[in-house]
């Protein structure tokens, strides 16, 4: 694997995990903070001032994780954070902050930070995953929108319970009016897990590996959705 950008080599086994279908990485691009000049003597300057060299070429120390099966760009914007896992070298403790939606911490060690990437991805997958279904099984609902998807998935834990549910309870659901009740749970019933191919699904499999995260764009990872 060949890095497109300069990286501490404490990431080297983030960078040589074998990625699960449907993920892909990429190198947060460093924020250069230092002094720059082609002069010498304005260099020289520099390092008598601050105690050390000017840097041209910062590294970067962190790795982003983004899982993009099912992601739809047209609909998602800007990328949900609960798609995103980020590992960051520590330089100062040596030691990996870990961050994701649903936790962040510091592990001592590679392999710690590497197994709690082992336990981060599948626990992505299986709440994304859900979320698609139910938008899936939803979405053709003329009327019920986005927010009265978004309120039934925040209130039932699967279409099997929105199922379950009578018309009545469904109705308590903001934009879920007494029209609507029914369909929805006709919909649950009959939904036959079937997902369609999503742009994620395609841009996960061409992506480049690793990428380049600039994080100070509106969407990161959004080149991959350009053509």
């Amino acid at each position: 694997m060949t890095s497109p950008i300069r990286y501490a080599d404490e990431l080297d086994p983030f960078l040589a995990l074998e990625l699960p279908s449907g993920w892909v990485r990429g190198l947060l691009e460093p924020l250069s903070m230092s002094f720059q000049s082609d002069d010498p003597l304005e260099s020289a300057l520099f390092e008598a001032m601050a105690g050390t060299s000017p840097d041209p070429e910062p590294a970067s120390n962190a790795v982003v994780f983004a899982y993009l099966a099912g992601y739809d760009p047209g609909v998602d914007r800007p990328m949900d954070s609960e798609r995103q896992l980020s590992i960051k070298y520590v330089a100062e403790q040596d030691a990996f902050g870990v961050r994701a939606a649903f936790d962040e911490g510091l592990v001592e060690t590679a392999v710690g930070a590497c197994d709690w990437l082992e336990r981060a991805m599948p626990r992505v997958e299986r709440e994304l995953d859900h979320r698609r279904r139910f938008w899936v099984a939803l979405s053709d609902i003329h009327g019920l929108g986005q927010q009265g998807i978004g309120n039934l998935h925040e209130e039932y834990e699967s279409l099997d319970e929105v199922a379950k549910a009578t018309e009545a309870e469904l109705t308590e659901i903001p934009y879920v009016t007494d029209d609507l009740a029914p369909e929805v749970v006709t919909a649950a019933e009959q939904f036959d897990g079937t997902v369609p191919t999503a742009p994620g699904d395609q841009a996960a499999d061409c992506a480049d590996d690793p990428l380049v995260v600039d994080t100070s764009e509106l969407r990161p990872f959004s080149e991959l959705f350009e053509n």
